[in-house]
This record gives structure tokens, C-alpha cells and sequence, in this order.
């Protein structure tokens, strides 16, 4: 039996913004709520699916790598000023090493984002927030674009995902957090569900389903996309690194991390099998064609690199990674 359940329901109240994001009077979300539209689903360039108002939210405001990120942040990727107890970055769970604690980071996003719901609101309405044409914000329109929704099986190409600084990405936002701001968890049914008799016996959730025994989950239950990925550079740049690697506040622009910028598939190439990567990675190449354990791109994709972290943070499909391997085992050539 499917335990789908909305992340209404386990959200935690109270707590308020230390100080107000907007004088005069603010806009607010409201009482009206469409849960089917707050429901519809976007998908990823690698098939990895989100609500629609959460895609907004990873793609405007964290992203695992800027301002609310939930995920730890350095000199190097710094959180742009956001305060360090306002994170809500709701990425689903798939790939975790440590699935409790991961459901209890997405519990936490979704407990802050509607505690402050009319003030996120507000401030994206105001276009206080996200701060536009100012780093790590170089074009939100694009970074939401990297999700893309579907009108059926017959539907290759999909819609693009508005930004959330334009009146249907407002809506769309408004929408989802009058909602109760449900989440998409997983991709695939857990290897384990914690059976309980009271809500004390759930660790994450504190939310028993005594009708099944379960503990709850945070968010639903939602399949990746199947992808047309093939084992060439402009495949895997195109639908792989450009959607989830160039994106704000990771390998885009003059702020690139490790000045590794991905978005332009040329430049791209080149750095990735020309460069070595950092000396915490043994100064490694980051693509060596045709030894793929010897390529810090491969290793970065797994769930528990050698070094650093993994890369995205959010994840890729297995079979993703396992096309990316064979185009590097094939002598990661440039088509």
C-alpha cells in the first residue's frame, strides 16, 4: 500500500521572523488553495521530479548551494547573507546515505517555509527577494526553466517552468504554500517503514498512521521521468550537466565554484579534460577518458565520494550515472 501523505499535516508551528521583510502591508498568501495545482509535478533535466512550487524554491532559493540551503557552506560557497536558521530548501531524499536524517532536513525546510510562509511570499512579491541581477542570481527565469512540466506520455519536450519572479511563478508560489507546501520525498518506495502504535514511536515525523502501523512520511511518493540520455558529450551536457551542474551558485558565471564554469557545453568539455581537480582530490583529472575510476566527475557522482561531496547534492539516477560512466569508458569524446 502506498504511503503518500501530505506534508501538511506534520508541519511544525510556531516561531516568527526576527524582523519584518516588507513595512506598510504586505502581501500575503490567503486561505485559497487548488491542492491539485499545488500537487502538479515538474521534472528535472534528469527526470528527478518536484511540486511545482517546490522546484521554484530549490531552483530560486537554495539549490543545496546558496543563501537557504540547508546543506554546509564555506568561504567558498557562502550562503549570501541569508540568517543561518532561515534555510528551506526541500530536495527530495533519494540517494541519501543517511535516509533519517535526510527526512528530517526536508521536515525541517517544510516546517520553516510555512512558519514564514507570508513572509516569502511577500518578499518575492516585493522583488525583495531573490535579489535580482545581483550575484549568485544571474537569471532565475533560467534556473527554473531546469524544470520542465509534462502534459502527457505523448509530450517530449514539456513546459518550461516560469520563474518565480514572474506573475504565474508568483501564483504558482502563492498557491502552494496556502497549500501547506507538500513535497515530493522520493522517487521510490522506502527499503525500510518503521512500524509504530503511537505518533512517540516515529523519530522523524512524530505522525503514526495507526491504521497501517507506519510511521508517516514527510512528503509523497513520485517516479522519476524516464530521459532519452546517450552515452555522448551532447547528450549527457544538455539534458546532465548544463540543467543540474550550471546552475546558480554552483559551476555558472565568474562565481563558479572551483572557477569550473559548465554552462557553455565547449568550454565545458575542454576544462573538464584538460583541468585536474583540487588537491583534496589527489589532483586527479576530472574526466581521464576511458578509466572512469580515475575521473573525479565519476567519483563525484556517487553517493559517498572519496572526496568532498557529492555532486549534485541532490542526486543523480543511477542509470544516469551509469550512461556518463560508459561515455567516459568510451574516451569521453566531443561529438
Amino acid at each position: 500500500m502506498s504511503r503518500v501523505l501530505s506534508s501538511a499535516s506534520l508541519i511544525l508551528t510556531g516561531g516568527l521572523l526576527g524582523a519584518s521583510l516588507l513595512s506598510g502591508c504586505p502581501a500575503t498568501v490567503g486561505d485559497t488553495c487548488d491542492l491539485a495545482v499545488a500537487r502538479r509535478v515538474a521534472y528535472s533535466a534528469d527526470g528527478q521530479p518536484a511540486y511545482e512550487g517546490q522546484a521554484l524554491l530549490i531552483t530560486s532559493c537554495g539549490g543545496s548551494s546558496y543563501c537557504h540551503t540547508q546543506s554546509p557552506t564555506s568561504s567558498m560557497v557562502p550562503r549570501y547573507g541569508a540568517p543561518a536558521d532561515l534555510v528551506f530548501d526541500p530536495l527530495i531524499i533519494d540517494g541519501a546515505a543517511d535516509e533519517a536524517d535526510a527526512q528530517a532536513r526536508l521536515l525541517r525546510a517544510v516546517s520553516v517555509t510555512h512558519r514564514h510562509r507570508d513572509a516569502v511570499y511577500a518578499s518575492v512579491v516585493s522583488g525583495v527577494m531573490p535579489p535580482r541581477g545581483r550575484p549568485p542570481v544571474p537569471d532565475l527565469r533560467e534556473a527554473a526553466a531546469a524544470y520542465r512540466t509534462y502534459a502527457g506520455a505523448s509530450d517530449a519536450e514539456g513546459t518550461a517552468l516560469p520563474g518565480i519572479q514572474t506573475t504565474e511563478g508568483e501564483e504558482i508560489l502563492r498557491n502552494w504554500l496556502a497549500c501547506g507546501s507538500p513535497v515530493v520525498e522520493r522517487t521510490t518506495e522506502p527499503s525500510t517503514v518503521l512500524p509504530c502504535t503511537s505518533n512517540a514511536d516515529c523519530e522523524v515525523t512524530r505522525a503514526c498512521d495507526t491504521d497501517l502501523g507506519e510511521c508517516r512520511p514527510v512528503g509523497d511518493i513520485v517516479a522519476r521521468r524516464e530521459t532519452e540520455l546517450v552515452p555522448t558529450w551532447s547528450s549527457i551536457h544538455a539534458n546532465v550537466i548544463r540543467p543540474s551542474c550550471a546552475t546558480v551558485g554552483c559551476h555558472i558565471g565568474a562565481s563558479a565554484y572551483n572557477m569550473l564554469d559548465l554552462s557553455d557545453r565547449e568550454d565545458a568539455y575542454v576544462a573538464l579534460t584538460t583541468r585536474q581537480a583540487t588537491m583534496d582530490c589527489g589532483s586527479r583529472d576530472y574526466v581521464s577518458g576511458g578509466d572512469p575510476a580515475m575521473s573525479v566527475l565519476i567519483d563525484k557522482l556517487q553517493v559517498m565520494p572519496s572526496c568532498g561531496s557529492r555532486m549534485p547534492p541532490s542526486g543523480l539516477s543511477a542509470d544516469t550515472v551509469a550512461v556518463i560512466t560508459e561515455w567516459v569508458m568510451l574516451g569521453a569524446m566531443n561529438d
